[in-house]
């Protein structure tokens, strides 16, 4: 099967045609050193902002909840609640590359990587809240994530 041009930017042309597990971390770790530099810069990207403070608003400032930022990327969410006063936020994340750019932040107590498929190995209740900026889904996202 061929590559769908979906996109004019490679890297996300990479992201939505990945067919397995190995193609879409394969893209993850291609695009990981400068993922914050293409949303932020190229594509204007700002809803890791909204994010936070949609968080922080239905949390009444309650900036010592536990939060899991799930799908965390290299951490721009995780970024935006720290400067609103959280210091109790863990990571989840599918691609091990994107975890290692959020650890480089050093703003998550606990870093996972781990399929938000499957149970996750954490306790129930274990957090106040939890929160994503977004994530690459598309139809054959479950068939990648096998």
């Amino acid at each position: 099967m061929s590559e769908r041009k979906i996109t004019e930017t490679e890297i996300l042309n990479q992201v939505y045609n990945a067919t397995d597990h190995e193609a879409l971390m394969r893209a993850y770790r291609d695009w990981a050193d400068r993922y914050d530099s293409d949303l932020l810069k190229r594509f204007g990207y700002v809803a890791h902002i909204a994010t936070a403070k949609a968080l922080h608003e239905a949390l009444q400032g309650a900036t010592q909840a536990r939060v899991l930022d799930a799908g965390c990327g290299t951490g721009l969410v995780g970024d935006e609640l720290t400067k609103l006063g959280y210091r109790h936020i863990d990571a989840l994340d599918y691609s091990p590359d994107m975890l290692a750019q959020a650890e480089r932040k050093q703003i998550y107590g606990t870093m996972t990587q781990a399929d938000m498929k499957r149970r996750l190995p954490t306790d129930d209740d274990a957090y106040d809240a939890v929160v994503h900026g977004h994530l690459h889904l598309r139809p054959c996202h479950r068939r990648c994530l096998q």
